[in-house]
């Protein structure tokens, strides 16, 4: 949870005796106004095929503030930077009037404010504002949630290349440039990210900000069905291997007696550990596509008992050596 002080939002309902039932469409026409000055800001993202607005990052310290937002609208109240995102969208979500001053003053009752967002389904329930409201039945919810994106497009550093998104975030791409490569694992694109958005960005030669590059990941299996199917096979692999893998057996088998049987059995293995690398290797060969496993070792390479504990068999058995953990097999389309 934020901290209780300096995001809360501060509002001091209007006096009683300054307004009533009947107070005039000018008292209230500011605030429907400054909702038509947010949605005129808004700027298109490019980055996905369906069409998606978002308010660049900053403008609402220009659009918001305490003359020209809430103390404008209601006369007495008043607001906090750290409630600037939560009301405009409260604005968005059709909140006008004495239902906009009820539903802040449940927000800052809650404490629920900027930081708190994105508000989700899954925790709704920290925020007593989003339970067993007037205000907020599933449809009012439904349509907070949707129009929260427009407002937390992300702030894209140089000094911080990693961030988690929500699956619902905008990004703030202005302009989407042809596809610089695509291969069966993703594509690349050029886009430039509004200015907004970018702190410490990389700069060109010339001193404008440099366009970065997207790497849009495709998808690796046809559905969650046949991945789960491939894990399954690799589980029960896993739980066959008796000896576990070829380092434990190593271990466990310093000195074993050479025999001609076991060198057969070791030659065997090999050749079928050889066959399956060239199955990864040339899976599809006239499209010049292949797998490289990336993290080959004998950690890796699970041993299959094939013999019974019981067998009168001397020789030691080797089992059946197989490839596993393919976590970090790399996909290529041209030889490497």
């Amino acid at each position: 949870m934020p901290p209780e002080s300096g995001g809360d939002l501060q509002l001091e309902s209007a006096d009683n005796g300054s307004s009533s039932e009947s107070d005039s469409d000018n008292d209230i026409k500011p605030g429907r106004d400054l909702g038509s000055r947010i949605a005129s800001r808004f700027v298109e993202s490019a980055f996905d095929e369906t069409k998606q607005l978002f308010l660049p990052e900053g403008l609402l310290d220009e659009l918001v503030t305490p003359d020209a937002a809430i103390s404008f609208i209601f006369p007495g109240t008043q607001s906090e930077p750290g409630g600037k995102k939560v009301f405009a969208i409260s604005i968005c979500t059709s909140f006008e009037d004495k239902n906009l001053l009820k539903v802040m003053t449940q927000f800052r009752k809650a404490k629920f404010h900027d930081n708190c967002l994105p508000i989700t389904p899954e925790n709704r329930h920290k925020f007593r504002c989003f339970q067993n409201s007037p205000l907020f039945d599933e449809l009012k919810f439904q349509t907070f949630y949707q129009k929260q994106w427009a407002f937390l497009t992300p702030v894209f550093s140089n000094n911080n290349l990693k961030l988690e998104l929500h699956p619902g975030t905008i990004l703030p791409f202005i302009r989407k440039g042809e596809s610089m490569d695509s291969g069966s694992f993703g594509e690349v694109t050029q886009v430039t990210v509004h200015e907004s958005n970018q702190t410490n960005p990389i700069m060109t030669a010339d001193g404008r900000r440099a366009d970065v590059a997207v790497k849009k990941i495709k998808q690796v299996y046809p559905t969650p069905t046949e991945e789960s199917k491939l894990r399954a096979l690799e589980d029960e692999w896993k739980r066959e291997a008796d000896e576990a893998n070829l380092r434990s057996f190593w271990q466990r088998h310093l000195r074993p007696q050479m025999t001609a049987g076991l060198v057969r059995d070791v030659i065997k293995q090999l050749l079928g550990l050889a066959n399956a690398l060239n199955e990864l290797h040339n899976y599809n060969g006239d499209a010049g596509e292949s797998y490289r496993h990336g993290d080959l070792k004998p950690e890796n390479i699970l041993i299959v008992r094939t013999r019974s504990k019981e067998s009168e068999n001397p020789d030691l058995d080797i089992g059946m050596l197989k490839i596993a953990d393919m976590g970090l097999a790399k996909h290529h389309t041209v030889a490497t």
